[in-house]
């Protein structure tokens, strides 16, 4: 049975990996956060686009051009 996902059980899972892993995850989540957070574009008002963001745009684009 898959028990349900809440912060205390994602705690304890992450706990009971080695610190190795530990590190290994946490440089993986920064490197995820960082990724979707750089601005990579802006709108033609200016505003500044993540790259999360660019890339939701486009799909948009291309959806609505279908």
């Amino acid at each position: 049975m898959i028990r349900q996902a809440s912060l205390e059980n994602i705690y304890s899972d992450i706990m009971l990996l080695s610190c190795t892993d530990r590190q290994k995850l946490y440089s993986r989540m920064q490197r995820e956060l960082y990724q979707n957070n750089e601005i990579v574009a802006y709108t033609t008002a200016g505003l500044p686009l993540t790259r999360k963001q660019y890339i939701e745009k486009i799909e948009k684009a291309i959806a609505e051009a279908n």
